[in-house]
């Protein structure tokens, strides 16, 4: 077998390490998702405080809520939330996980990092209507996650709006 000319090997040499690069690059924007073990610092039970915006009077209101977090079977697991002065508000909503760890029901996962205190940050975005007026929106929602506390925020940006908003906040601890 004779030697490629010194001309080729360079050339070969060069589509190489472009195609590495490149290789290396695409592999640091792979899709990000979650698991359900992402989730599972959470189950059981917590108290804490609701805040959340009252549209009506424009100032925020605070209230006592307790969570009982359940892990199910599949890709799933359910958010229960008890108001301690306000009963007949609480609610339970069964949460999935789908679409290779990109989607939790109708939301798609935009963000997902560890915190410098080892909590994990996911942000999750969907759209609908908010407001007395339901105006069209973007909503983030974001989930702090860590052993002894656990934060979900609702974030607002109505549409030809530039700001999301604060529109309620759940901060529980154990």
């Amino acid at each position: 077998i004779k030697h490629l000319p010194l001309k080729i090997n360079k050339q070969y040499m060069k589509t190489f390490i472009l195609s590495l690069l490149l290789t290396i690059s695409l592999s640091g924007v792979a899709q990000v998702s979650v698991t359900k073990e992402d989730f599972m610092p959470i189950a059981g039970m917590w108290k804490g405080t609701l805040t959340y915006l009252d549209y009506t009077s424009n100032t925020s209101e605070t209230i006592k809520t307790n969570a009982s977090i359940t892990i199910k079977g599949g890709n799933t697991f359910e958010l229960s939330l008890y108001y301690t002065d306000e009963p007949d508000h609480n609610n339970a909503e069964v949460y999935s996980i789908k679409e290779n760890g990109t989607m939790l029901n109708d939301m798609r996962m935009i963000e997902r990092t560890r915190q410098t205190d080892g909590s994990l940050k996911i942000t999750f975005e969907n759209k609908g209507t908010d407001g007395n007026d339901y105006k069209a929106a973007i909503f983030n929602h974001v989930y702090i996650i860590s052993k002894n506390s656990f934060i979900i925020t609702k974030l607002v940006k109505f549409d030809r709006e530039t700001k999301f908003f604060q529109r309620h906040q759940y901060s529980f601890s154990r």
